[in-house]
């Protein structure tokens, strides 16, 4: 078997979920074009965990604890009769309003002896848990695993489901975003914070298939699908070519995919990956750099295309 390569059209990871070429393999000699997308992890709160096993260190300094208000002590409780080790023991009657989101569930988690969360914490990739035995247990996760729908966490659910608009969406993502339904226009977009990326493939899509997570555009060449897939985070955009005739095809040797960055600017990195930047020069959308693979070089990003040659 010969002629098997994994090559990013536009490669898009984010700093804290890294992105990756595919290489599909089977019995047909296949070409496989990757796009990868994923937004920058932001806003988490760093929390100085080990000081939470000190009532008296979280006193002494109430910005170890983090940020906001949740499950605060019930009112007119009386902590004196608290257990000793409990956050809002007698010696820490005054609390901000920090420690008592891990005082109540502190106490919860000790009159119910079982974990409680404190939602406080709780981000895309991390949860916060008191113990019954006065700790505090952290899960951080590599990639999203919860996204915020209209104010509450839900998990995350790549599947794909078609809009009103003839436009696909994940159920639950990180990162919005928005796929198409055939036609001429961006076969994807993804947006957060006010800055998006879109990517035009350059051939009108067909109408795709669906299958979970994943949509597969057929023959956009004369034996060449693209396929698209979601992720939490991420996005990946597959050219899969099913036989040497095709490979030869110079549209396939050479694929261009437009960009458009709105709200944002495309800056390039020495590593040869880049990023959406938004209006106060912050990274918003990162890209990672290319694979290893002596048979492709990047061609000219600029004027906003992201091109590969591609040695089959």
């Amino acid at each position: 078997m010969t002629g098997i390569a994994g090559v990013p059209l536009a490669f898009f990871s984010g700093r804290a979920i890294p992105g990756g070429g595919v290489l599909a393999m089977s019995r047909r000699s296949v070409l496989v074009v990757v796009v990868s997308a994923a937004m920058v992890a932001s806003g988490l709160v760093g929390v100085n965990t080990a000081a939470w096993a000190s009532p008296q260190a979280v006193a002494a300094d109430p910005a170890v604890v983090g940020v906001g208000a949740v499950d605060p002590v019930p009112p007119g409780a009386d902590v004196g009769s608290w257990p000793k080790n409990s956050y809002a023991s007698s010696s820490m009657v005054r609390l901000n309003a920090e420690q008592s989101a891990v005082a109540g569930a502190m106490y919860l988690a000790q009159r119910d002896n079982k974990e409680v969360p404190i939602p406080e914490f709780t981000s895309e990739t991390i949860q916060v848990w008191a113990r019954p035995d006065g700790t505090v247990h952290e899960e951080t996760a590599a990639a999203p695993v919860r996204a915020k729908v209209n104010g509450a966490w839900q998990s995350v659910d790549a599947t794909l489901v078609k809009g009103g608009d003839g436009v696909w969406r994940p159920k639950v993502s990180a990162v919005e975003m928005a796929f198409s339904g055939g036609g001429a226009g961006p076969v994807a977009t993804l947006s957060r914070d006010g800055v998006s990326i879109a990517y035009t493939f350059p051939e009108a899509l067909p109408t795709p298939s669906v299958d979970g997570p994943s949509l597969t555009y057929p023959n956009v060449y004369p034996g060449v699908d693209l396929v698209v897939t979601a992720s939490s985070s991420t996005l990946s955009q597959v050219l899969v070519i099913k036989d040497k005739a095709a490979a030869k095809n110079p549209k396939v040797r050479v694929v261009r995919v437009k960009t458009a960055v709105k709200g944002g600017t495309l800056v390039g990195g020495k590593d040869g990956g880049y990023a959406v930047h938004n209006a106060k020069g912050e990274p918003v959308l990162t890209g990672a750099g290319l694979p290893g693979d002596s048979r492709t070089r990047l061609l000219d990003l600029s004027g906003g295309h992201a091109g590969l040659l591609v040695a089959v």
